[in-house]
């Protein structure tokens, strides 16, 4: 039977964090676990960290997981931290990590390289930590699909830092990287129940992009400059839209593999506006769309925010009543956009999830399925109910 136990360790030095906090592990599951799922705070140095838990832990443990802007636990979001989750799997269930990294730019060849290994363990669930800095996630999740399937589980997000955007770290076992990907494998019996929710509402018509470069670089919408739709819809606002384009992303809506609107009025999946080039009048999204995809405005409040985290915690205990652990992936991008009220985004769904032990972090891009499909968003609350 799965069990779970979650630590959050402050400290400057991060060989001493990471002592400490395998440690507190140790003290609270009373015993090693047998497995870490790992995020801490891009402030400390990976490596040293991970030597100071495995030199507690043992040089076998196994430990997976990435850097972070903050790191969530059942108190809430938190800054600079080490916070680990500790399992004890019982007799049936494994768990592998594996590591890879993009050498040569092919972050699709990645996810299959990654998904062979991955297929070779029998898998029943994937956790995966991309480096949103420098590698594509939406690609590298393609090419895991490429080799388990579309309706292959996967969960998790990209991997970020303090907001300076210069690296990010992933960690399997001992091994530290950037500008690769770390993918836990579960193996057995597991039961996963999922929820992504944003509360951003579609406004207005159906819009087709026509001009896409590099994936996620929007030059046209509807063969006009990307920009000028989107300051038409901005109005008066539009004179601040470099600051204020991260509170009105794009809603997918069709074009794209997967159901991306379940029913009117709902957003399956979002586009953050992650930039704004002015002189080529574009829009640089913070996940890919294809020339062809069907995008609406959108607009949502700080309380319609807020709200859509409760709902889709509701949703996912509906399925899952009973789990073992929640797992919290939350976009970077909802933290600015609620400002000081960020901390109100967690507290229904902590106060949802009760006693159940809980470990997350805030992502640069979001993995959850939509109707049986794992796929890459922005700007969305997700979460993971795991019982086994």
């Amino acid at each position: 039977m799965l069990e779970a136990s979650t630590i959050s360790i402050v400290h400057d030095d991060a060989r001493r964090a990471g002592r400490d906090a395998a440690d507190e592990l140790i003290d609270v599951m009373g015993g090693r676990p047998d497995f870490v799922l790992l995020f801490a705070s891009a402030k400390y140095d990976g490596r040293a960290m991970l030597d100071g838990l495995r030199g507690r832990l043992g040089s076998d443990a196994r430990i997976a997981g990435c850097s972070s802007l903050a790191e969530i636990d059942g108190r809430g979001g938190l800054t600079e931290s080490v916070t680990a989750m500790g399992l004890r799997l019982g007799s049936a269930l494994r768990v592998t990590p594996l590591l890879d990294v993009s050498n040569d730019g092919d972050d699709r060849a990645l996810g299959r390289r990654l998904g062979e290994r991955a297929r070779a363990l029998a898998p029943s669930l994937l956790l995966m930590f991309y480096d949103s800095l420098r590698v594509n996630g939406p690609y590298v999740l393609r090419g895991l699909q490429d080799v388990l399937g579309a309706t292959f589980p996967m969960v998790g997000g990209g991997a970020g830092n303090l907001g300076q955007f210069d690296r990010a770290y992933q960690i399997a076992d001992g091994g530290v990287v950037s500008g690769g990907a770390s993918v836990v494998v579960f193996s057995g019996p597991i039961r996963i129940a999922t929820a992504a929710r944003s509360g951003w509402i579609p406004v207005g018509g159906e819009h087709r992009i026509t001009g896409v470069e590099k994936g996620n670089v929007v030059r046209t919408i509807d063969d006009r400059p990307a920009l000028e739709l989107y300051q038409e819809y901005l109005g008066a606002r539009a004179v601040a839209v470099a600051s204020l384009a991260v509170e009105f992303p794009l809603a997918v809506v069709g074009g794209l593999e997967g159901t991306y609107r379940p029913a009117e009025g709902e957003i399956a999946v979002l586009r953050a506006v992650a930039g704004i080039d002015i002189q080529r009048k574009a829009l640089i999204l913070g996940g890919d769309v294809p020339e062809g995809t069907l995008v609406r405005m959108t607009t949502g409040t700080r309380d319609d925010v807020i709200r859509a985290a409760e709902v889709a915690t509701e949703r996912a205990l509906r399925a899952m009543p009973n789990p073992s652990c929640a797992l919290l992936f939350d976009c970077v991008a909802r933290k600015l956009v609620l400002g000081t009220r960020y901390r109100d985004e967690l507290h229904k769904p902590l106060e949802r999830l009760g006693s159940i032990p809980k470990a997350g972090f805030y992502t640069h891009g979001e993995l959850s399925p939509v109707d049986g499909v794992s796929m890459c968003h922005n700007e969305t609350f997700t979460l993971a109910l795991l019982e086994g």
